[in-house]
């Protein structure tokens, strides 16, 4: 079955993509590559259509022994990030947990209306068992009902603890650190799991960038 293109992953796409320092997104494949590097003999197609962005597509990427598709969004013709898709199981699900812990760590948690930040809530009084049921309890409702993001930040947890909040964390970030956001959702009735890398920091820069280029006028 073929995964890609998804059209709900158009809402995960964010910022602008300006010319920027080729910043690892996932594995080879580099923020502000050009679009010409990822050409049919590559085995890339163009699903801008289905997916709303500027986007190609490519089935069968390898990623902890499990094949994905994934959804290679770009911006001004160049790479801004990546999305890997595939059917949801426990087991990959796990993996991908593990895989990304190793490196990366969680700041928020969050589903389509509210959100649970993990530095906050690690501020606040309250202790660490307070903590743990109220990180497990917001996972388990929100997996049951089948629709969960994880926000991940390529920095020690050490890192993240010394800022307020998932916002501060990721704005201070330093302009090479990836962002993962896991996401356990629904596609006509079909659990998905999707894992988005970007480089938010690039990302806001740029985009920060385009609006000040922006044409000036009277209305």
């Amino acid at each position: 079955m073929r995964l890609l293109p998804l059209a709900l992953a158009a809402s995960l796409f964010t910022g602008s993509a300006l010319a920027a320092e080729q910043h690892k997104l996932f594995k080879s494949w580099t923020y502000g590559s050009p679009a010409s590097a990822y050409s049919e003999t590559e085995g890339f197609y163009d699903c801008s259509a289905e997916v709303g962005n500027p986007a190609r597509c490519i089935e069968e990427v390898d990623f902890l022994g499990h094949s994905f598709g994934a959804i290679l969004s770009f911006n001004n013709q160049q790479l801004e990030s990546v999305i890997l898709a595939t059917d949801f199981t426990q087991d990959i699900y796990v993996k991908s947990v593990g895989a990304l812990s190793k490196t990366f760590s969680m700041a928020l948690m969050r589903r389509s209306n509210d959100q649970l930040d993990i530095i906050e809530l690690a501020r606040a009084r309250g202790g660490k068992e307070n903590f743990m049921a109220r990180l497990n309890n917001y996972e388990t409702l929100n997996l049951q009902q089948g629709q969960l993001t994880y926000f991940y930040l390529e920095q020690p947890a050490t890192a993240l603890m010394a800022r307020k909040n998932a916002v501060d964390a990721t704005v201070n970030a330093p302009a090479d650190v990836r962002s993962a956001e896991l996401s356990v959702t629904d596609n006509d009735g079909e659990p998905l799991l999707l894992i988005n890398f970007s480089l938010p920091r690039l990302t806001l820069q740029n985009l920060k960038q385009a609006l000040q280029q922006a044409p000036a006028e009277d209305f």
